[in-house]
C-alpha cells in the first residue's frame, strides 16, 4: 500500500527531474546559439530556430529571480527563438515576394561608413548619421528581438516574410518591443553608440535571407548614402 505509493511517486519525480534536466540542456544550447547569432558570430538562422522549445512555468523556475538581469535576459532570448519560429508558421505577411525580388528602403538617412565584408566577419553595413536620427524598418514585419546585449548594445531584430530577418544594432533608444508589427519606414530606434563592438555613433544593419547573411546594399531601392 504505502510503500508502493511511495515508489510510484519517487519514479514520477525521477522522470520529471530527468525531463527537466534534458530541457535545460536544450535551452542552454539554443540560448548560446541565439546569442552568437545576435552578436554577429557565424551561425545561421536555421541553426537557431529549428524546432520551437516547449517552455513551461517549471522550466522558468530553475532560473534565479529577475533581480539577476543577465539570467533574465537569457530566458527572454530563449523565448525570442520560439516567437521567431512561430511567426514564420502563423503570420500572413502582406509582402509575399520572393527574397530575390526584395526592395528595401535604407534604414537611416545617413552615410555608408563601412561596407559588408564577411571575410572580416562584418556581416552587415554601417551608417553614420547625426545624433537623434531615427532608425527605420526596411520592410513590414514583426519585432522578435528588442533588448540589450553586451556586444551589440540596444538592438532590434525584425522577422519579415519569406524567411527574411533584419537586425539594427548599437542604438541609443529602442522604440518598439517584441511582438510589435511595424511597417516599412516606421521609426523603431534612435541611432547610438551602445555595446562593446562599436567605436562611435552609428547603425550596424544586417540582412539575413533564408538563414544566411547577404549584402544589404544590393537590395536597396535607393543608394545607401542618399538622404
Amino acid at each position: 500500500g504505502g510503500s508502493s505509493n511511495n515508489q510510484a511517486e519517487l519514479l514520477e519525480l525521477t522522470e520529471t527531474i530527468e525531463a527537466l534536466e534534458e530541457q535545460i540542456a536544450i535551452n542552454d544550447s539554443r540560448m548560446s546559439g541565439f546569442l552568437k547569432f545576435i552578436n554577429g558570430e557565424v551561425e545561421t538562422e536555421e541553426d537557431i530556430t529549428t524546432d520551437p522549445i516547449e517552455v513551461d512555468d517549471t522550466t522558468l523556475q530553475v532560473f534565479p529571480s529577475k533581480e539577476d538581469s543577465i539570467l533574465r535576459r537569457e530566458v527572454e532570448l530563449e523565448n525570442v527563438g520560439i516567437e521567431a519560429k512561430e511567426l514564420r508558421r502563423t503570420v500572413n505577411f502582406s509582402n509575399n515576394r520572393a527574397p530575390e525580388q526584395l526592395y528595401l528602403i535604407p534604414p537611416v538617412k545617413g552615410n555608408l561608413s563601412k561596407e559588408y565584408d564577411p571575410e572580416q566577419k562584418h556581416y552587415g553595413i554601417d551608417f553614420t548619421a547625426p545624433q537623434n536620427t531615427p532608425i527605420l524598418t526596411v520592410m513590414d514585419g514583426y519585432v522578435f528581438f528588442s533588448d540589450w546585449t553586451m556586444e551589440t548594445g540596444n538592438s532590434i531584430g525584425i522577422q519579415h516574410a519569406n524567411n527574411v530577418i533584419t537586425f539594427y544594432k548599437h542604438n541609443s533608444v529602442l522604440l518598439k518591443k517584441v511582438g510589435d508589427y511595424v511597417k516599412a519606414g516606421e521609426a523603431i530606434a534612435v541611432i547610438g553608440n551602445t555595446g562593446t563592438k562599436t567605436d562611435g555613433p552609428h547603425l550596424h544593419f544586417e540582412l539575413w535571407i533564408r538563414g544566411h547573411h547577404v549584402n544589404p546594399v544590393e537590395y536597396f531601392t535607393l543608394s545607401a548614402g542618399e538622404s
